[in-house]
């Protein structure tokens, strides 16, 4: 999957995760025997796990204007509850947001830039 410090093939995505991470903090990444384990020390003073960036990266999308419910739909969330429990939304942040889109789609509609038909007069929305 990934080469270590020398090229050589990393048989597991976790194998190839700590060698980058001792690596990039200065550490030597060799293991005693194949299969070996790392020094689990020092990975526990780095403490930055994948599943962090995982989380940063959500964070960043929410803070550049995503909406959350795309970041529900990249994190394969199924519940929007879980979603903003991942990001550490309050319900009233969620609301704001929410609200803040709905907004945006009201104007467009006032404006003229509607996504959908407006339905013919006399005829009932739906039909």
């Amino acid at each position: 999957m990934f080469g270590g410090d020398s090229g050589e093939f990393q048989e597991s995505f976790k194998t190839a995760w700590e060698s980058l991470l001792l690596l990039a903090n200065g550490h030597d990444s060799k293991r005693a025997t194949h299969g070996a384990r790392v020094d689990r020390a020092k990975l526990r003073q780095i403490d930055l796990h994948w599943h962090d960036l995982r989380h940063e990266g959500a964070c960043r999308l929410l803070a550049d204007g995503v909406d959350i419910r795309t970041i529900q739909l990249m994190l394969g969330h199924a519940d929007i509850k879980q979603t903003q429990r991942y990001l550490n939304i309050t319900d009233e942040e969620l609301r704001k947001a929410l609200t803040g889109v709905w907004e945006r789609r009201r104007q467009l509609r006032l404006a003229g830039h509607t996504s959908r038909p407006e339905p013919a007069e006399g005829q009932a929305v739906g039909q």
